[in-house]
């Protein structure tokens, strides 16, 4: 399982990167990189609670804003957290209403990948609603392709 999720954050980072490389191309900047800012909090929040850090409000998570540097070291610390923790290890993270729950580290780096993804096509949404159309693909299978993990056959 980890060796399914390491190629995932590679492929995380790249599509980010892509996204972040195009934001002065929307009209409503501010609202696109709220929604890259919003990918970059829940990697941070998401390993702090790993690592049992539940003393950041959630304040101190929204004056993050992504950039190379950010995605980048935040995808180094899940590729170090992914060495280095079972994905049986437990753990609890109190969401925003005060409920706590119990997650493993699996599940939450499987979400982390996932909404990400979810997130970018919200950006897609975005720049579709703007009229853009000539957007490159950052879908799975297109970081497949560019970084020659699958072969052309015809």
């Amino acid at each position: 399982m980890k060796d399914w999720l390491l190629p995932g954050f590679d492929y995380d980072l790249w599509a980010n990167l892509k996204w972040l490389n195009v934001m002065g191309e929307f009209k409503n900047k501010d609202r696109a990189q709220k929604v890259l800012d919003h990918i970059l909090v829940a990697q941070r929040l998401w390993l702090d609670r790993i690592d049992g850090d539940t003393t950041k409000s959630l304040n101190e998570y929204e004056t993050l804003v992504a950039d190379e540097s950010q995605l980048k070291q935040a995808v180094d610390d899940w590729k170090s957290q992914l060495a280095k923790t079972s994905l049986d290890h437990a753990f609890h993270a109190t969401r925003m209403d005060g409920t706590k729950w119990e997650f493993t580290f699996g599940q939450t780096a499987r979400h982390v990948l996932n909404h990400g993804t979810y997130h970018r096509g919200h950006l897609r949404g975005l720049a579709d609603a703007e009229g853009w159309d000539g957007f490159e693909d950052t879908d799975w299978s297109a970081w497949l392709r560019d970084n020659g993990v699958v072969k052309q056959v015809g």
